[in-house]
């Protein structure tokens, strides 16, 4: 249920649907002050385990729209939350924190939604948190171990999924590869109640790829040339691009696709995780065109399930790199960088992390950073591109040098 006005707010209070249980708590403020922010840490760390949400304005056991009572500073205080949830949850937990404001009155209530995290259980003070009937609730020890294995087992899933895309996920067969390439998966940990596919099927991929792109990339063609054509799948929607009418029939570096799937997962490969330098027999890794991708695919995913389906939950978002072993980068060719004169170590990079639809959308490059910091740190690049700004700055913090 998307709560967006007063008086839908007022509504659901009057219908019931808010009151408190399993997945809903009311508090009347959140004062100031080390014990209140370790109650409402507590408080958010038990609604990851299933989801919940949190209505900050509203009396306790609230029965009517009268107890709406409202808060003061409601910017203030979505700010503390945000740092409650980030610095005395652990792991850190991302919650969505809405402002309804009854323009009237002006007495604004806070909905703080919390996803149910792959993460989960989180810890506060020592204890797992988790919900009862009557409310949080420290976890047992039994508890503990089932809700950490499952995420233990999610995450060994995600990972194979990842990692099986080089053999179910790429237009070129594994004998006519020429090139190490790349796959990025970034998948919603709850499938959205729409099918975003039925929304978009009418709709040319033009409208709902191009759409979220951050700008034009100095070294990435990928997401103009996927638009081209459409693709049938039986998982999904894909684009792909037309990569044997480039150059040559042979040109494996411009093939890319992209699946968005029933669930809302979004599925990349690109043949270009490395390219040809001064020679066919000779091939480099541009860090460059591996981010840009990256910080493409990452806005891309999140912009399209936030705005055609109205998800705002948590993510798995994963790259896998093959190919890489004994090449270069492109600043070490072009001696730009003396530091990353030493070829890449391990023939394959595999990295997982986890987000929300907001940080995916809002800091984007804090999500790209956590999938590629080792990856740039195998380069001798480690301090070159994290952190940046804006999807300009990855091209700019290597061209102004």
């Amino acid at each position: 249920m998307q709560i967006e006005t007063w008086q839908q707010l007022c509504a659901a209070v009057d219908a019931g649907v808010l009151g408190e249980n399993q997945w809903i708590e009311h508090k009347k403020d959140i004062p100031r002050g080390k014990n209140t922010s370790g109650e409402l840490a507590k408080d958010l760390a038990s609604l990851s385990v299933e989801g919940g949400l949190l209505v900050v304005g509203a009396v306790d056991k609230i029965s009517d729209s009268t107890g709406l009572v409202g808060v003061e500073d409601p910017e203030g205080l979505r700010d503390r939350i945000g740092q409650v949830a980030e610095n005395r949850v652990k792991p850190p937990l991302n919650v969505v924190v809405d402002v309804v404001r009854d323009e009237q009155e002006q007495r604004p209530c806070l909905l703080v939604t919390v996803h149910s995290s792959a993460s989960a259980p989180h810890m506060v003070e020592d204890r797992y948190w988790g919900r009862g009937a009557t409310g949080k609730r420290p976890l047992a020890d039994s508890e503990v171990r089932r809700l950490l294995a499952e995420r233990t087992a999610r995450a060994h899933d995600f990972t194979h999924e990842l990692v099986a895309m080089s053999d179910e996920f790429d237009p070129v067969p594994p004998d006519a590869r020429r090139f190490g390439h790349i796959y990025l998966y970034a998948k919603p940990v709850m499938p959205p109640t729409t099918r975003v596919t039925d929304v978009l099927a009418p709709k040319h991929p033009v409208e709902w790829v191009r759409g979220f792109l951050p700008g034009r990339a100095n070294y990435s063609r990928v997401f103009q040339e996927m638009l081209e054509h459409r693709t049938p799948h039986a998982d999904g929607l894909m684009v792909s691009s037309d990569w044997r009418n480039e150059r040559t029939a042979s040109s494996e570096e411009y093939a890319v696709q992209l699946l968005l799937e029933d669930d809302g997962g979004l599925r990349v490969s690109s043949c270009e995780g490395t390219r040809e330098w001064s020679g066919p027999d000779a091939t480099v890794i541009s860090p460059n065109y591996h981010l840009e991708l990256a910080h493409q695919v990452v806005t891309t995913a999140a912009g399209i399930l936030d705005t055609y389906a109205g998800y705002r939950g948590a993510w798995t978002i994963g790259v896998h790199a093959t190919g890489l072993r004994g090449c270069l980068s492109t600043l070490a060719m072009t001696n730009t960088f003396r530091s990353s004169d030493s070829p890449f170590q391990t023939s394959a990079y595999t990295s997982v992390t986890e987000s929300s639809t907001e940080e995916m959308r809002v800091k984007t490059p804090a999500v790209v950073e956590r999938l590629y910091s080792r990856f740039t740190r195998g380069l001798g690049l480690d301090t070159v591109f994290f952190p940046y700004d804006t999807f300009a700055d990855i091209s700019a913090k290597t061209d102004s040098r």
